[in-house]
This record gives structure tokens, sequence and C-alpha cells, in this order.
């Protein structure tokens, strides 16, 4: 059996802080809708635009995971919450 492939420099994995930078931006467009301080449902998907393509965002998930995960979070990432309207950040 072969070796699980790696990535290689032509398909890195995307950076952690680019996955929470999509997250705020989905945030911010479900915070813009519904008013601060509203929590998506955990089956809230949140439809983006990256590099020109439409791209889904489990907007609700990602909430969850990341108030379940807040120790986690960098100073900076907490005042991005928190500009949000998100209370617990």
């Amino acid at each position: 059996m072969a070796p699980p492939e790696r990535r290689t420099a032509a398909h890195p994995a995307p950076a952690p802080t680019a996955a929470f930078a999509r997250g705020v931006q989905a945030l911010a467009r479900f915070t813009a809708r519904e008013g601060a301080g509203a929590a998506p449902s955990r089956g809230h998907v949140e439809t983006l635009v990256v590099n020109g393509g439409e791209h889904p965002h489990r907007r609700g998930i990602r909430y969850a995971d990341t108030r379940r995960r807040r120790a986690r979070l960098t100073a900076a990432q907490r005042a991005h919450l928190t500009a949000l309207g998100v209370s617990w950040a």
C-alpha cells in the first residue's frame, strides 16, 4: 500500500488564519442581515464569493466550534469577533 499523498507547493493547505478570515467574513454578512448578537443555527450555510466563485461556508457549525474552542483564539481573533457583537469572545 502506498503512503498517502502529501500536499506540494503547487497545492498548499490553506492557512488557519485564512479559514478564520473567511469565517469572520461569513459572520459579518450574517450579522449585517440578522442583527448584532444573533447566533446562526448549527445548520446555517452562508455563501461566500472567493476568487470569483461561490463557496458554501458552514457558518453555524463553525460558530459552535469556535465558541467551544475559544480558549485557543488569539487576542486579535477575539477582537474581530467582539467587533461583530459576539458576547462570548
